[in-house]
């Protein structure tokens, strides 16, 4: 019916894509720059692990993703902190 197709119309997948990719890199790049701080990280890395295992080899649907966005989110903020604390330190190094 018209629902699923609105669902499965391309640029509805393409908006999907250009929302989590971003997300999904950055939240990788935050758990490899939080690696050093793995015990206080331990449970939500655990957590994304168990979700992306799970539903990766048996289902794959955007709606199953939506219980760790937010973990990722955590990531991928922590790596933009990161990244933004860098690019502030080599322009006062430049200065």
């Amino acid at each position: 019916g018209y629902h699923r197709d609105l669902h499965s119309f391309p640029t509805r997948r393409s908006s999907d894509l250009l929302a989590y990719v971003p997300i999904l890199i950055l939240a990788v790049c935050g758990i490899w720059l939080s690696r050093r701080k793995w015990r206080y990280t331990v449970l939500l890395i655990l957590a994304i692990a168990t979700q992306c295992m799970t539903y990766t080899i048996f289902i794959t649907r955007v709606r199953y993703r939506s219980h760790i966005e937010a973990l990722l989110i955590i990531f991928a903020a922590f790596a933009i902190d990161r990244i933004m604390r860098k690019v502030s330190e080599l322009k006062r190094i430049k200065l």
